[in-house]
């Protein structure tokens, strides 16, 4: 999986916090390590659990993608 789009954005109460957009889905983020933590085309895996309507994002690392030589060795 990929993080496609960052956006930080504030709440009504002037709170910041970002919106991922991973594979085609969104997650808010409000925590800020996380917020810094993590660029768009970082490759990522999530851990998610519904939460009534929500799919809500529960656990996020970086994963290393593996580098392919040219010559496929």
């Amino acid at each position: 999986m990929k993080i496609e789009n960052k956006e930080t954005k504030k709440t009504k109460t002037g709170s910041n916090y970002t919106t991922f957009t991973i594979d085609g889905k969104h997650f808010n983020i409000f925590d800020e390590k996380l917020q810094n933590d993590f660029n768009i085309g970082d490759a990522v895996e999530i851990q998610t659990e519904q939460d009534g309507q929500y799919l809500k994002l529960v656990g996020i690392t970086k994963v290393q993608v593996e580098k392919v030589a040219q010559n496929g060795y």
